[in-house]
C-alpha cells in the first residue's frame, strides 16, 4: 500500500477520526485544489465507499486576481469530474483585513472558518470539516508557537480533531509524500506562487527556517510529530483535569481556597476556560494568565485586571469571578463600549467620545462641555471595540517606548487622589489606549490623516454655562 494511504488510515485510527466519518451523513471538504486538498478528496471518497455525501468548499480570497480566477475555476472542473458537489465564497480578505487592523493571514484563515461554518449550518444532520493540513504544516504552527514563547498546548501542534468537527485526515502525511503521491498518480493541482512570498511569517518560517532544519536532522517533520503525539497526551490529562474542576465547581464565581489548591498548570487551563465562559474570544497570552495567577497567589484584598475582549477578572474577599461589561471600582461602575459616531460616554464632569470629526456634536448632553483634549488615531490601528473604564490595580500603559504602571503616572503627575478613579481609562481589547492627559499608546498614532478612517478620541470636562437657567 501506498505510504500517503498507510498514513491517511493510521490517522483515521489513531485519532478517532473514522468512528467520526462512520457516525457523520456528510464531509465537507475544504478545497484550495492544491495537491494536499486533492489527495485528500481522492482518499476520502476511496475511504467512504460513496456511503457519505461529499461537498468541496472553495474560498476566493481576492488576493491573487487572475490566478486566484484560475484556482476557483479549475477547482469547479475538477469536483465535477469526481462527481461532488461544490460550493464558491469570493471574499475580498485585503479589504477585511485593512478595516479589521487584521493581518491578512489571519483574515484569510476567519473567512474560512467562517464560510465553513455557515455551510454545516445549512445541513440537518451530522456535517464533518475535512482540512487537508499536512505534517509539514504541522512543523511550521509547532516553530510557529515555539517563537511566540507558545505553552504546551502550542505546542501540540495542529489537532487531527478540533471541537468533534474539524478533521485533518492528512496530518501524518509529509508535503513530499503528498506531491510524490500526485506524481504517480498523474493528479494535477493548483500551485498558490504567494507561497514563497517570505513577507508572510508562515512562508519565512516554510522557506527559510524548516530547510535549515533539515541539515541537523534527517526528517524534522517526523521529529516534531513524535513530540506533538507525546506532548498532546500530557496536554490532554492536565486539560481533563481542569475540565473535572470545572464540571464539580461550575464557570461562575470560585471560591478562593479551592483555586489555590491547583497546581499552576491547571489552574491556568482553569483560567483559561472560565476567561472564554464569560465572553472572551481569544487565547489568553502567558503574560494575562501569569496576572490571574499571581492575584490569586499573592495579592490581598480587592483586585481587578483587564483582560482582552472586554473581559474583566476580579478577586474579591474570598471569592474569584470574571465578568464582560461589569468592573466595581470607586468611581466609573463597568465597562462601556464607546461607539465611532455615537452617543459619547457621560460621568459626572467629563465626557468621552470617539469621532469622525475633531469637534463632534454633542447636542445630547444636557449641559456645555468644553474639549479638553483631543488624540487621533486610525481604524486600523485600533484593536476591537473600544471602550471606556475606571482604572483598576495594574494597569499599565506603554509610550515612549517604556511600559509604565498607571498608579506610578498617577502620582508622578499629581493627580489627585479623589480624581483618579474618576478619570476615565479609554482601552481596545489589546488593553490601555489612551488616559486623557497622557500620550497615545505605543503603535496607535496614524501616519496620516486619511479621511473617514480617522478616529478622534475626544475628552470633555463640563462648564456649566453662566445663567444657564435664565
Amino acid at each position: 500500500m501506498d505510504d500517503v494511504k498507510i498514513r491517511f488510515e493510521k490517522a483515521l485510527s489513531d485519532f478517532g477520526i473514522g468512528n467520526l466519518i462512520d457516525k457523520a451523513d456528510r464531509i465537507i471538504i475544504g478545497f484550495s485544489g492544491g495537491a494536499d486538498s486533492r489527495v485528500l478528496l481522492l482518499l476520502l471518497k476511496e475511504y467512504t465507499h460513496e456511503r457519505k455525501e461529499i461537498i468541496c468548499a472553495h474560498v476566493n480570497h481576492m488576493i491573487r486576481g487572475e490566478d486566484a480566477d484560475r484556482d476557483e475555476m479549475n477547482c469547479v472542473e475538477w469536483a465535477n469530474e469526481y462527481g461532488v458537489p461544490i460550493r464558491i465564497s469570493r471574499i475580498d480578505v485585503p479589504t477585511i483585513a485593512k478595516r479589521e487592523g487584521k493581518g491578512i493571514e489571519e483574515t484569510a484563515r476567519n473567512v474560512r472558518y467562517g464560510f465553513f461554518d455557515s455551510l454545516v449550518s445549512e445541513f440537518n444532520g451530522v456535517s464533518l470539516i475535512a482540512t487537508a493540513h499536512n505534517a509539514d504544516d504541522n512543523l511550521e504552527t509547532v516553530l510557529f508557537n515555539l517563537l511566540r514563547g507558545s505553552g504546551t498546548h502550542g505546542m501540540t501542534g495542529i489537532p487531527p480533531v478540533r471541537d468533534g468537527k474539524y478533521i485533518r485526515p492528512l496530518i501524518l502525511c509529509s508535503s513530499s509524500l503528498i506531491r510524490d503521491y500526485c506524481r504517480k498518480n498523474g493528479i494535477s493541482y493548483n500551485i498558490d506562487r504567494t507561497n514563497t512570498d517570505t513577507e508572510y511569517t508562515r512562508n519565512y518560517i516554510r522557506n527559510r527556517i524548516v530547510p535549515l532544519l533539515g541539515t541537523i536532522t534527517n526528517d524534522p517533520v517526523d521529529s516534531v510529530s513524535r513530540m506533538c503525539s507525546i506532548l498532546r497526551a500530557d496536554d490532554d490529562y492536565i486539560l481533563s483535569a481542569a475540565d473535572s474542576f470545572i464540571d464539580k465547581n461550575g464557570c461562575g464565581t470560585q471560591s478562593l481556597d479551592k483555586l489555590l489548591n491547583l497546581h499552576n498548570a491547571v489552574l491556568s487551563r482553569v483560567i483559561e476556560r472560565l476567561y472564554r465562559f464569560a465572553g472572551g474570544k481569544r487565547t489568553l497570552s502567558k503574560t494575562h494568565v501569569d496576572s490571574v495567577i499571581d492575584a490569586i497567589r499573592n495579592k490581598k484584598g480587592t483586585v481587578f485586571l483587564s483582560l482582552p475582549d472586554g473581559i474583566f477578572f476580579t478577586r474579591s474577599g474570598e471569592s474569584v469571578y470574571f465578568s464582560i461589561g461589569r468592573l466595581h471600582c470607586d468611581g466609573i461602575e463597568g465597562a462601556f463600549h464607546l461607539k465611532v459616531d455615537g452617543e459619547p460616554f457621560v460621568f459626572g464632569d467629563v465626557a468621552v467620545a470617539a469621532s469622525t470629526n475633531p469637534l463632534p456634536t454633542l447636542f445630547l448632553l444636557e449641559n456645555i462641555y468644553n474639549l479638553s483634549i483631543h488624540k487621533l488615531t486610525n481604524f486600523d490601528k485600533i484593536k476591537g471595540d473600544i471602550f471606556i473604564r475606571g482604572r483598576v490595580d495594574g494597569d499599565s500603559f506603554r509610550f515612549g517606548g517604556i511600559t509604565r504602571k498607571v498608579k506610578k503616572l498617577f502620582s508622578e503627575k499629581k493627580i489627585p487622589f479623589d480624581k483618579r478613579n474618576r478619570l476615565p481609562i479609554i482601552a481596545d481589547n489589546d488593553g490601555i489606549i489612551w488616559i486623557p492627559g497622557f500620550p497615545l499608546r505605543d503603535g496607535v498614532s496614524p501616519s496620516s490623516v486619511n479621511g473617514n478612517e480617522s478616529v478622534w478620541l475626544c475628552f470633555y470636562e463640563k462648564e456649566l454655562k453662566k445663567d444657564f437657567e435664565r
